[in-house]
């Protein structure tokens, strides 16, 4: 069953050349009030025309962070720090900014996973306590997480798992 729905808005721009690729621009309507999760639409993702890639992020407050800082970050560094090459990043051949030339990496400039830049997924990608932040990504897009709780909270239970200090309180 679909709890909400994508309506794509093509702004003006570049053409992207490939038979799949995210809308550039969307806003989500809700098809059932009572949907939960945290993949449910925020009123910011519903009321805003924003990049449809942020809708895939598991926590609320941080699509919320991002789209009101869209027009501020280069959005080709954040997927590849978030994902690496799991995806094309052709697909974002217009940057707002231009990639930066530090990858913001602690670990030197091996793979996004290996060199922990990006988010972990320990579980189901819809609860929120799969997820872990890495400390290269916490230092870089730090700005991203605030106010997510929920992350901080799974990000410290998965790293006292393995023995490992709270990355933060």
């Amino acid at each position: 069953m679909v709890d909400s729905l994508t309506v794509p808005y093509c702004a003006p721009g570049p053409s992207i050349d490939t038979s799949f690729a995210f809308p550039r621009y969307s806003s989500i309507l809700p098809k059932t009030p009572e949907y939960r999760g945290s993949l449910a639409p925020t009123q910011v993702q519903m009321s805003l025309n924003h990049f449809s890639w942020i809708d895939c992020l598991p926590c609320p407050i941080m699509r919320e962070n991002l789209i009101s800082h869209e027009f501020n970050f280069s959005h080709v560094d954040f997927l590849r720090d978030l994902v690496g090459t799991l995806i094309n990043l052709d697909l974002f051949k217009a940057p707002i900014l231009p990639m930066s030339t530090s990858r913001g990496n602690l670990a030197g400039d091996q793979d996004t996973v290996a060199a922990g830049s990006g988010l972990i997924l320990w579980g189901e990608p819809h609860l929120i306590d799969s997820w872990e932040i890495t400390p290269d990504f916490l230092l870089k897009w730090g700005w991203t997480i605030m106010n997510c709780q929920g992350l901080v909270n799974s990000t410290n239970y998965w790293r006292m798992s393995r023995g490992e200090t709270p990355l933060l309180p």
